[in-house]
């Protein structure tokens, strides 16, 4: 006891009950001095804490204390953890804070676990049904090496962070379906990939497409484009019926160019102009001009 602060004034109202500051708390001691402000002022006591508190309090942590009679003050209720302060006395790193309480803070009543350094790892709200893992410093790893984990919830689940990815182990000799989510860039990647919908919609500024192959079938498609330009090496289209309508020029630019038509072949212009620069041949069993 010998690093306790003399007592300025350790006499309290013989019915007092009220909450103070923990100034000083000894390792292995159940007796704490206790900062309680009155309304003359403030009084520094020595209080041991309750039988029936199953919380040890801590330096920093704001109790309810209460006068037991012939000047022995009880502290009987933790309100509300706090971490230890630098003018705290008989506080160190070997102090293990570890442990669960329920304290209030605000009005509120909540049930706290806190780490062996005293910081706060989970918190409840009983009165808003509300569950909180806080990790201030360090990673949290959440792992089931032989099991399943399940994240299930009746409105959104929410993922936030500066990068979140998912990614998953993969099978020998395949290659590893990997997704992120950054600031600036997302990426899915996957040896195959699967999309169904019932109704979608692409809205993007720039697309650029490269592959070796693209099969798409469509029962009915409309497409609408400011300039289309496409480049082939060979193309090959086919249809059971094919209508074109160009409302000004249609020009066609060939080496050599051939027609094949089954049945008959009907030109309506008019004006029409045929030109060649060297022999026009017309080869047919019947020839009708005019």
């Amino acid at each position: 006891m010998e690093n306790i602060r003399p007592i300025l004034n350790h006499t309290l109202p013989g019915d007092f009950v009220g909450a103070g500051t923990i100034t000083t708390s000894l390792d292995g001691v159940p007796y704490y001095m206790v900062d309680i402000p009155l309304r003359d002022g403030r009084r520094e006591v020595l209080a041991a804490r309750a039988a029936g508190l199953a919380e040890i309090p801590a330096c920093g942590d704001r109790v309810l204390c209460v006068n037991g009679g012939e000047g022995t003050v009880y502290i009987t209720l933790l309100l509300e953890r706090a971490q230890p302060a630098a003018g705290c006395e008989g506080t160190g790193e070997s102090a293990d804070r570890a442990g669960a309480a329920t304290v209030y803070r605000d009005g509120t009543r909540l049930l706290e676990v806190r780490d062996r350094r005293g910081e706060l790892i989970f918190e409840y709200d009983p009165d808003h049904d509300r569950s909180r893992v806080i990790v201030n410093t360090g990673t949290l790893d959440v792992s089931a090496p032989e099991g399943d984990i399940r994240f299930s919830a009746g409105g959104r689940i929410h993922l936030k962070g500066s990068v979140v990815e998912l990614g998953t182990n993969g099978l020998p000799g395949t290659e590893q379906s990997r997704f992120s989510l950054g600031p600036f860039r997302s990426g899915l990647q996957s040896a195959s990939l699967d999309i169904r919908s019932g109704q979608g919609r692409f809205d993007l500024g720039d697309v650029d497409y490269s592959g070796k192959r693209l099969v798409s079938r469509v029962t009915r498609a409309r497409l609408s484009w400011g300039r289309l330009e496409s480049l082939a090496d060979s193309l090959i289209q086919k249809a059971r019926t094919s209508f074109t309508t160009v409302e000004e020029l249609s020009q066609t630019k060939a080496g050599r160019m051939r027609t094949l038509v089954a049945g008959a072949f009907r030109l309506k212009a008019e004006r029409a102009c045929l030109k060649t620069d060297k022999s026009f041949d017309i080869d047919g069993e019947r020839i009708n001009i005019g």
